[in-house]
């Protein structure tokens, strides 16, 4: 039976105290923690053998443990999810962690680009020009049969006939 293994991204603060071997020894200790449950970094996750403490060394936003700085490193790995809660207790007992946090990794699915039925809108602009051929036509009165409205090249027609007869 296999194991279900999702996407994980482990963060960890030591202090600024340690110095690169000090770091570095605490850092290969948990990537063996890590690997013991099973689990195994991405190659997006920074698994160098050396890290720099200089290069990552960092001002947190509030003290932890009364430390200003700290060197923080994320990594990012694939781990089962029965080995999580094991990973924890062992992560709670390292006494050089200042602080880690463990969370799962969503996978973000591209949505489909929506169908689009161009059936429908055609359909509407068709309505729209039955519409607007309806309010150009000269409209019917309903009892007499007789035109009530007049093209508008009629009453331009009559307009200058008008303005004709009141400049005599």
């Amino acid at each position: 039976m296999t194991e279900e293994t999702k996407q994980y991204q482990i963060i960890l603060i030591f202090p600024p105290s340690f110095n690169q071997e000090t770091l570095n020894k605490s850092v290969q200790r948990i990537k063996k923690l890590i690997t013991d449950q099973g689990g195994s970094f991405d190659s997006a996750g920074r698994d160098k053998q050396e890290i720099e403490p200089s290069s990552q060394l960092k001002k947190l936003s509030y003290p932890i443990d009364k430390h200003q700085e700290a060197f923080y490193l994320t990594y990012n790995l694939s781990l089962p999810v029965s080995a999580v809660d094991t990973l924890k207790q062992q992560l709670n007992l390292d006494s050089d962690l200042i602080r880690y946090l463990i969370t799962v990794k969503d996978i973000i699915k591209e949505k489909p680009e929506p169908v689009i039925d161009y059936s429908e809108m055609i359909e509407k602009v068709e309505k729209i020009e039955k519409i607007e051929k309806i309010d150009q036509a000269p409209m019917q009165d309903q009892d007499s049969g007789r035109s009530v409205g007049k093209p508008k090249s009629q009453i331009e027609d009559l307009d200058k006939k008008l303005e004709e007869i009141l400049n005599e």
